[in-house]
């Protein structure tokens, strides 16, 4: 993902077996923000839709 939206300044996320990974602060924003998303989409996903179209 390229953005400038934020800042380019990295930031630290979970270390994982002793290894420090770094992560951009437009991915942490991003992913904070898409978890109503993802569970509308799946919410969604198991409903048939309830409109037919209509022949004419």
């Amino acid at each position: 993902m390229a953005s400038n939206y934020l800042t380019q300044h990295l930031i630290r996320a979970a270390q994982k077996k002793h290894i420090k990974i770094r992560v951009p602060v437009i991915l942490r924003w991003n992913n904070a923000s898409m978890g109503g998303v993802d569970t509308l989409d799946k919410l969604l996903s198991s409903y048939r839709p309830l409109l037919r179209s209509i022949k004419w």
